[in-house]
């Protein structure tokens, strides 16, 4: 009887445990594939935006934007101009 019951609560103990590998493998797989579509929007976004600013002027004796240069920036995309001429950076920030 003891025995019954060691070796179940044994079995449980490794169904759990495949259990919790299986659920973190599939979060892994999610995660993964969510970031590769972050990736892709942001190299979708980062060519026009890039290309707008350029034919704006960009950078144009400082890194700050003028209000022109401002309204290259599409909808649902946050960016952040910063550094000093002539090593400004441009940095985009999207969101899941």
């Amino acid at each position: 009887m003891v025995q019954t019951m060691v070796l179940g609560l044994i079995i449980l103990g490794l169904a759990t445990a495949v259990i919790r590998w299986q659920l973190q493998r599939h979060r892994q797989a999610a995660n993964n594939m969510a970031d590769a579509q972050l990736k892709g929007d942001a190299e979708l976004a980062r060519g026009p935006l890039m290309s707008c600013l350029e034919a704006a002027g960009y950078p144009s004796g400082s890194c700050t934007p003028t209000p022109a240069q401002a309204a290259c920036v599409p909808a649902g995309v946050l960016v952040f101009f910063g550094g000093t001429p002539p090593s400004c950076t441009v940095r985009l920030n999207l969101s899941r």
